[in-house]
């Protein structure tokens, strides 16, 4: 699966495109993962949609961004990005936190945006996560924990970090090709590509400040993780059984909440899943885009 550089006046962006003359799926990555995350439900719908997945500025081989990570600034250059493509009316595929700033470019612009796919999504109440009295679960996942976890990564050398993701993408991406594989640690080791996703985390609360300014009026599907999956992972990192509980349900509450994104709000629940859906369950998520393509 080849990508391709595009130029754009908000900056350069590393793209996968199919660039065929069809309904067009835009694919946006969560915080940490980038465009390959979604090869296999690519490969599963390239027949019959023109399938984009973006790699933001700063990730992969995109552009530095010279500016905050904030939804209104993404949303914005993602916009010159489609202006460019002349991409209008598209399916948003998103992930993870992926999902604010594809919300954002739903209420900014509108005609680009014909629904919307959020995947096991972040939202704007993610910092009540923070106020959770959880010390073993914060001492690894918490915002500060990943953030901490980025600057210690930009410290080491290059090729000792890509030996470490290695092991990582073994495991993470074992079903896929080996190029891939290749790149994903490329990008993982990248100082540009770390130094983003920090800026992203540190963003991360304006991000929420600026989205659900105006309604949606489009189909917003939610395709939700499996929470006694969640847990049961969660476990098995040594996070205690009653903190896991304790952030699924937190996680259940914010999810249920994007139910007053729009009027054609529907919540899927996904059993056997987990948070990373676009690895683990790609073929669930082409099935759902085959689906919410046939909505008028």
């Amino acid at each position: 699966m080849n990508t391709k550089l595009i130029e754009t006046k908000s900056g350069t962006f590393s793209i996968i495109d199919t660039d065929t003359d069809a309904q067009a799926v835009i694919f946006l990555s969560g915080l940490g993962s980038f465009a390959y995350d979604f090869h296999f439900t690519i490969k599963d719908i390239e027949s019959k949609f023109r399938c984009v997945a973006i790699d933001r500025l700063g990730l992969g081989d995109s552009s530095e961004p010279e500016m905050l990570r904030t939804a209104n600034i993404i949303a914005e250059e993602i916009n010159t990005l489609l202006e460019t493509l002349e991409i209008k009316n598209a399916i948003f595929v998103a992930h993870d936190s992926g999902s604010i700033y594809a919300r954002r470019i739903a209420e900014l612009f509108p005609d680009k945006v014909r629904s919307l796919l959020l995947v096991d999504p972040v939202t704007e109440k993610d910092d009540k996560f923070e106020e959770l009295n959880i010390p073993v679960w914060h001492s690894m996942a918490s915002i500060k924990a990943r953030i901490d976890a980025m600057i210690q990564y930009k410290g080491i050398d290059r090729d000792i970090h890509k030996k470490m993701l290695k092991a990582m993408a073994d495991i993470m991406y074992e079903r896929f090709p080996d190029d891939i594989k290749e790149k994903v640690i490329e990008y993982n080791s990248d100082k540009k590509c770390i130094e983003t996703i920090i800026r992203e985390f540190n963003d991360r609360g304006a991000a929420f400040a600026e989205v659900g300014e105006k309604p949606l009026h489009i189909p917003v599907w939610v395709l939700m993780r499996d929470p006694a999956v969640m847990i049961a992972v969660s476990v098995q990192y040594d996070v205690p059984q009653y903190e896991a509980k304790i952030v699924e349900e937190l996680w259940l509450k914010n999810i249920y909440d994007m139910m007053n994104l729009s009027e054609r709000s529907r919540l899927i629940e996904s059993k056997g899943t987990d948070h990373n859906m676009p690895l683990n369950s790609p073929i669930l998520i082409a099935d759902y885009i085959r689906e919410i393509d046939r909505l008028k």
